[in-house]
């Protein structure tokens, strides 16, 4: 999930930061089967990551990333820590 996501934020990032993506688009970006797809939509929708922005034509709907955490700022910001508490060990 968390791959998907990342890969998802960098086509995302590529177009646009207020793009706006249909499950279908990215099924055929990333070559993935609509089940997994679905899937991955539902978890990151659960967590909170991505929304719903509304309805297209022929019913399809559109989503939208609300959250864009940063695992590389994560990873920096854990390494550093831990650095830290192995300095003063």
């Amino acid at each position: 999930l968390r791959k998907f996501y990342e890969d998802l934020k960098e086509y995302v990032e590529s177009q646009g930061e207020d793009y706006e993506f249909s499950q279908r688009e990215i099924r055929q970006k990333f070559r993935i089967s609509k089940t997994g797809c679905q899937n991955y939509f539902n978890n990151l929708m659960d967590l909170e990551y991505i929304s719903r922005s509304g309805v297209r034509q022929h019913n399809t709907f559109h989503y939208k990333i609300n959250y864009w955490d940063s695992i590389k700022k994560l990873r920096a910001k854990v390494r550093e820590d831990l650095n830290s508490q192995l300095s003063q060990l």
